[in-house]
């Protein structure tokens, strides 16, 4: 099933006709790591530095690759507070009007992002931006759209197994930047495998019969807790 029909159809509705628990891994799963990875213990709030601060609502976020996974990952967000979110693909910024290669689900993203209606490519979207979501492909994004970022950027490059930025280009020019990937040979994983099948277990163990918002946004409190968490023994020898 394509997944952003998934997405169309709603989260309850979108499981009618299965007979077994479903899972949307690469939407339910990559937008509730990638929210756990900006909260601090308080939810309302974003951490770039340990003494920097955000509030969520304060944040410019530019989402590059805006299928499935993209569009999920951009309407936990909203959910979790983000006011500011622009959404970019091959042909540049969504706005409301624009017509060029759009469908139903960016039509929906028209009409709720972008607030202040910004055109152009990615480019022009990523000036003064707090945080890069990357959900496209290898070398999208570029050292001068990083430099053009505020302080302090958050630089999620999660397109596997090449990410839309290299960590070492991040660090050779931006040493205030968290940069994060999907990989595991790098620090910082933002992958749906913190997840699952975590969520679903617990679905599973509670009888549910979908997974809602209100489960996803309880599994970013989770996560994000558990990032801050002492690491036991356990864990260490897990991830050596």
């Amino acid at each position: 099933v394509n997944g952003m029909q998934l997405l169309a159809a709603g989260q309850a509705d979108c499981y009618l006709g299965f007979d077994v628990q479903t899972m949307k891994v690469r939407e339910q799963g990559v937008d509730a790591v990638t929210v756990a990875a900006v909260f601090q213990k308080d939810p309302q709030v974003m951490i770039g530095h340990p003494e920097v601060f955000k509030k969520m609502e304060d944040l410019k976020v530019v989402v590059n690759g805006i299928g499935a996974s993209g569009v999920a990952c951009s309407k936990i967000l909203m959910n979790a507070g983000v006011t500011n979110i622009i959404g970019c693909d091959t042909r540049g910024a969504i706005y409301n009007g624009r017509t060029e290669n759009m469908n139903f689900m960016k039509d929906w993203y028209a009409e709720n992002t972008n607030p202040e209606g910004i055109q152009g490519d990615l480019t022009e979207a990523i000036k003064g931006a707090n945080m890069f979501v990357g959900l496209s492909g290898p070398g999208t994004f570029s050292v001068d759209q990083l430099k053009s970022m505020a302080k302090d950027p958050l630089v999620f490059a999660m397109a596997n197994p090449t990410p839309e930025i290299m960590p070492e280009e991040v660090r050779a020019v931006r040493d205030d930047a968290i940069m994060a990937t999907g990989r595991t040979d790098y620090p910082n994983q933002v992958n749906n495998v913190l997840c699952f099948p975590y969520i679903f277990r617990g679905a599973l163990d509670s009888g549910a019969t979908t997974i809602t918002d209100a489960m996803e946004i309880a599994a970013v409190h989770a996560i994000a807790e558990l990032a801050q968490a002492e690491q036991s023994e356990v864990v260490a020898a897990a991830y050596a």
